[in-house]
């Protein structure tokens, strides 16, 4: 709650939806946004985050100590949460009731497609994955639905209450074809880049200029992303098509996944 609300105010210097702000943050809440902020470019957001995702409270407690190890540091979190607590137990009896809803439909087995999409990826890729065991971690938000891979164990899912049911099972496809296929996956891109190159201009967009996560990343989203072949199939859903110059690594692998 309190990342979303620091992205909003000070990075995109926006008001948050109201469903999260059921009245303005006062004046210690606004510091206490700017100093989480502060942490967020000194240990980095994606940090901060994965230590917190798929611990208990007091486990998580363990391991954000570990990241801000300076007494100080972590008595200015601590505040920061404090802070933030009582309107954090406004907001998270609503936004649990919804995600709890959406644990449901993830443990549907014939809403998620399983037994017919996971049929024709063996058929698609040629190989039939062993099986695994992958933790979604299901997270309110104040975006449109988005994922995030942790490790190759645990995803973390942020969905609105109001997602778009097509988008956010997509988005759970997706992983699980990283997860299940990302082998099989190395061996096309690694064969495909002993004779091909991708263009510098798109190499310099993220990823750390690495091409082969670019191509990865395009392979699974002709299949499950917004204009992905199997997505529209099974989940379709309508997104709107980013025009003109690629301009983000997201853009540049939308721009792959639709070329492939």
């Amino acid at each position: 709650m309190i990342r979303h609300l620091a992205d909003k105010y000070i990075y995109e210097e926006s008001e948050p939806e109201e469903r999260w702000i059921d009245k303005p943050l006062d004046r210690k809440e606004m510091e206490a946004v700017k100093t989480f902020y502060q942490f967020t470019d000194r240990y980095g957001k994606y940090p901060l985050r994965n230590t917190l995702v798929g611990f208990s409270d007091e486990d998580a407690e363990i391991q954000l100590k570990k990241l801000l190890t300076r007494k100080e540091v972590w008595r200015s979190f601590e505040r920061v949460w404090k802070i933030f607590d009582k309107r954090f137990q406004r907001i998270w009896p609503r936004e649990k009731g919804a995600l709890e809803i959406w644990k449901k439909r993830f443990e549907d087995e014939k809403e998620l497609r399983g037994e017919e999409i996971e049929g024709v990826l063996e058929r698609f890729f040629d190989e039939k994955p062993e099986e695994e065991r992958i933790n979604f971690y299901l997270v309110m938000s104040l975006r449109e639905a988005s994922k995030e891979e942790i490790d190759r164990k645990k995803v973390m899912f942020e969905i609105p209450p109001e997602a778009p049911a097509g988008r956010v099972f997509s988005l759970v496809w997706h992983e699980l074809v990283h997860s299940l296929f990302s082998d099989v996956i190395d061996v096309l891109v690694s064969e495909y880049l002993k004779e091909n190159k991708l263009e510098p201009e798109i190499l310099e967009l993220g990823y750390g200029g690495d091409p082969k996560v670019f191509l990865r990343e395009g392979v699974v989203s002709s299949l499950f992303d917004a204009h992905g072949y199997l997505a529209q199939k099974y989940f379709p859903f309508e997104e709107k098509v980013a025009e003109g110059k690629v301009k983000t690594a997201e853009g540049a692998t939308e721009y792959i996944a639709r070329a492939i």
